[in-house]
């Protein structure tokens, strides 16, 4: 009966009794007797991750760091054949079915759940080689097919220097989380409330709630 929200400090992320609620009981949910239809961003990660290797310094005033803020400021990206590629996969959707099938190539079978994990360790664990056999292989290949994507990731990772999130490894994945957090609710959302005022809307992180029996869908997934 009650809502219950917060804003994350590091990320600007949104929690409420939505973002906290399992997935299973999601679809029976209801907000004035109608159920909702979720609209998720496609590997929404990867996709932000693009802005690193095209415009980094438009992002660096989200981080909290200044010598992060810097380094994306005056980060340069040579546009590679691999960094194209990238971006034409993460931008189509077809970022996890393309590394599904290089990593069959390898030996590796991998659902796509289980490679969006592996993906997201290659994202955003430390710059030194993992310790297990799979991780491990699994990141050799991303450098093998992506290499100045894996070189600019690296740096922007950086080498761990304490417990600050801005000066180790963290960092990488709380800008990409900032920069979710702030297109959801700093744009997305307010344009939906500008321009269709009384629909339902309600944030799950890279995804919007919204209901599903009227044409609200079209018209948020048009916007988004």
């Amino acid at each position: 009966k009650d809502f219950f929200y917060s804003i994350d400090r590091t990320e600007g992320r949104f929690h409420s009794n939505l973002t906290n609620m399992k997935k299973e009981l999601r679809p029976y949910l209801r907000v004035n007797g109608k159920p909702l239809c979720n609209i998720d961003i496609k590997n929404s990660q990867p996709y932000l991750s693009t802005i690193i290797l095209t415009y980094p310094s438009k992002v660096a005033w989200l981080t909290k760091n200044t010598s992060f803020s810097m380094l994306l400021q005056t980060l340069k990206v040579s546009i590679n054949e691999d960094v194209k590629l990238y971006i034409s996969l993460v931008a189509s959707g077809r970022f996890y079915e393309y590394l599904i099938q290089e990593f069959a190539k390898e030996g590796l079978t991998m659902t796509r759940s289980e490679t969006k994990v592996q993906v997201l360790r290659i994202l955003f664990a430390s710059n030194r080689l993992p310790k297990n056999e799979i991780n491990r292989k699994c990141r050799l290949i991303f450098k093998d097919r992506f290499p100045t994507v894996h070189r600019i990731f690296s740096k922007v990772r950086g080498r761990s220097q304490g417990k600050d999130p801005f000066k180790n490894s963290n960092r990488f994945a709380i800008l990409l989380a900032t920069i979710e957090s702030y297109l959801l609710l700093n744009v997305i959302v307010k344009r939906i409330g500008r321009e269709l005022p009384g629909v339902i809307v309600m944030t799950i992180h890279d995804s919007v709630m919204t209901g599903v029996l009227t044409d609200d869908v079209d018209s948020v997934k048009k916007i988004m």
